[in-house]
């Protein structure tokens, strides 16, 4: 029976609403003008990056952290119609100082084709990257990731300070690399 009754006393505060007030809604409420708008807006960096080769407007170009090589070549007005797309992943980060460079269909063939062709360590896709012997995917990205967090190599043996590569892996890939 007591419980019972603690149960409807219980009930009977809940439907009454305990005696609180009604919340008032303001519906002019800005969350920016409340907790100023730089708190809630995104803030973007801005990076600096280089691109050439075949793209209408080769330049130095300032975009936002986190836009990808293909805002940078809509930035330097879209590509040519002799880009070869295939020589650069345009889903790839742009890192800032970076240079990028677009080749054209015949600079591609060439440098494929050719053996001495050597690859540009601070330009390199990680794609690209995956064609030297002994880097696999992980290498690649881990190249990709220093590359961007530490700035560009200034020499073949600063490969050595990225995590995975070691001194067999820099020999293998000495001749087919440069910066």
């Amino acid at each position: 029976m007591k419980r019972t009754i603690v149960f409807l006393m219980l009930l009977l505060l809940i439907l009454s609403g305990c005696g609180s007030k009604e919340a008032v809604i303001n519906e002019e409420y800005e969350p920016e003008e409340a907790f100023g708008e730089e708190l809630l807006s995104d803030k973007t960096s801005v990076i600096v990056a280089q691109i050439d080769g075949a793209v209408n407007n080769p330049g130095v170009y300032e975009l936002n952290d986190g836009d990808r090589v293909n805002d940078l070549a809509a930035a330097a007005g879209g590509m040519t119609e002799d880009a070869a797309l295939e020589s650069i992943n345009l889903a790839e980060y742009v890192a800032d100082g970076m240079r990028y460079h677009i080749m054209t269909v015949k600079e591609y063939e060439a440098a494929s084709g050719s053996a001495s062709a050597k690859i540009n360590i601070n330009t390199a896709s990680a794609e690209q990257l995956m064609t030297l012997a002994g880097i696999g995917e992980s290498k690649a990205k881990s190249i990709v990731e220093y590359r961007k967090k530490n700035g560009l190599f200034k020499s073949v043996e600063d490969l050595l300070k990225v995590s995975g590569i070691k001194r067999g892996t820099l020999d293998k890939i000495l001749d087919d690399i440069t910066v």
